[in-house]
C-alpha cells in the first residue's frame, strides 16, 4: 500500500499531465475557431468567382456573331482568360481543402485527447479516495 505522500505526488503529476492535455485541447479549439471562418470565406469566394466566371464565358461565347480576325483574337484571349480563371479557382479550391484538412486534424487531435483526459481524471479521483481511506 502506498503512503499518502506518494499518492499526493501521483495526483500532482497526473494533474500536471491533465492540464497539459487541456491546454492542447484549448489551443485546438482556438485554432479551429479561427480556421472555420476562413474555410467559409474561401467557399463564398469560390462560389462568387465561379458565378462571375460563368458570366465571362457566356459573354465570350455570345460574341460568335463576330467574324474574321477580331473574332479569332477575341476567342483566343477569352480562352486564355478562362484558363487563368480556372487555375485561380483550382488554387482557391486547394486552399479551402488545406484549411478543411487542418480543421479535421485539430478535431481529431481533440477527440484523441479527451478520453485520455477522462482516464487521468478518473485515476485522480480513485487516488483521492485512497487518501481519504488512509486518513480516516
Amino acid at each position: 500500500m502506498a503512503l499518502e505522500s506518494e499518492i499526493r505526488e501521483w495526483i500532482r503529476n497526473a494533474q500536471a499531465e491533465y492540464n497539459r492535455y487541456s491546454r492542447i485541447v484549448d489551443d485546438c479549439n482556438k485554432k479551429i475557431d479561427r480556421l472555420k471562418p476562413v474555410y467559409k470565406a474561401l467557399g463564398d469566394i469560390k462560389k462568387n468567382f465561379n458565378n462571375e466566371r460563368r458570366s465571362t464565358v457566356n459573354a465570350i461565347q455570345e460574341q460568335s456573331s463576330w467574324r474574321g480576325e477580331k473574332n479569332t483574337d477575341f476567342q483566343e484571349h477569352g480562352s486564355e482568360l478562362d484558363d487563368i480563371c480556372s487555375s485561380y479557382y483550382n488554387r482557391l479550391d486547394m486552399a479551402q481543402d488545406t484549411v478543411n484538412r487542418k480543421i479535421g486534424e485539430l478535431e481529431a487531435k481533440k477527440l484523441e485527447l479527451i478520453p485520455i483526459m477522462g482516464r487521468i481524471w478518473g485515476q485522480i479521483e480513485r487516488w483521492w479516495v485512497e487518501i481519504q481511506n488512509i486518513t480516516n
